[in-house]
């Protein structure tokens, strides 16, 4: 900071000082310093934050550790092509219902999104935190993704419990298609149902699903000021 402070009293003081008492060429030149130094700062004092990227989850540690995620079915295996579970449905805290699917995310969604190249995501973000004994927990905003044996629906809990179905153990198969079971009978598994587009737990007869992991790189700091300067700079070597 006392680097900068001798900066801008000794250069930038000058420059100023050119603008009142200099022809008006000797002007201009002062105020392009100015203006240069001006977009230098700001820039300088930006946090740029790196690209995000969705990675494949090929083992239960990947889930366990917690963590921001995208869960869907993917028609074609290994295509990273999915259609994606949205974080909100019919579902509710006080009523069963089912949760939107698709691009669209709403009822009856089948639209497909790629996982290399996807940009907006908001839709489709869910939480997953350990809940104890390997198994996990989805968190769809504030609340817990589970169901109390009701037939072919989901709910939302304000507690993650096994009484509530949210605990859900995973277990992985081949093309690293995962299976999600809660601990409940009758209708214990998270699927993707095909005949009618949604997702909610079912007796397993219905599209197990795939999960990708959210990473980001940075924040990524960059400029001109990050660092005490070793010696005085000058507009003259900027312009």
């Amino acid at each position: 900071m006392k680097h900068l402070k001798d900066f801008l009293r000794q250069d930038v003081g000058k420059t100023l000082a050119m603008t009142v008492g200099s022809p008006s060429v000797h002007r201009r030149g002062a105020m392009l310093k100015l203006l240069t130094f001006m977009l230098l700062f700001i820039l300088g004092s930006l946090n740029v934050w790196g690209d995000v990227t969705w990675t494949r989850v090929t083992a239960v540690s990947e889930l366990t550790s917690g963590g921001t995620f995208i869960i869907g079915y993917e028609t074609t295996a290994n295509s990273g092509i999915i259609i994606p579970m949205a974080n909100t449905g019919s579902a509710t805290t006080s009523a069963a219902g089912f949760i939107y699917s698709g691009s669209s995310a709403s009822s009856g969604g089948t639209g497909t999104i790629d996982m290399s190249s996807v940009s907006e995501t908001s839709n489709f973000e869910v939480t997953i935190v350990s809940s104890g004994d390997g198994n996990i927990a989805i968190k769809l905003g504030a609340n817990f993704l589970g169901n109390s044996n009701t037939k072919n629906n989901a709910k939302l809990f304000t507690t993650d419990a096994s009484s509530n179905g949210t605990s859900l153990t995973p277990t992985i198969g081949n093309n690293n298609v995962f299976t999600l079971k809660n601990a409940n009978a009758s209708y214990h598994t998270l699927q993707y149902n095909s005949g009618s587009p949604r997702f909610a737990f079912y007796g397993g007869g219905q599209k197990n699903l795939v999960i990708y992991k959210k990473s980001q790189s940075g924040p990524a700091q960059t400029g001109v000021f990050r660092k005490p300067f070793k010696k005085k700079l000058s507009f003259r070597a900027l312009i």
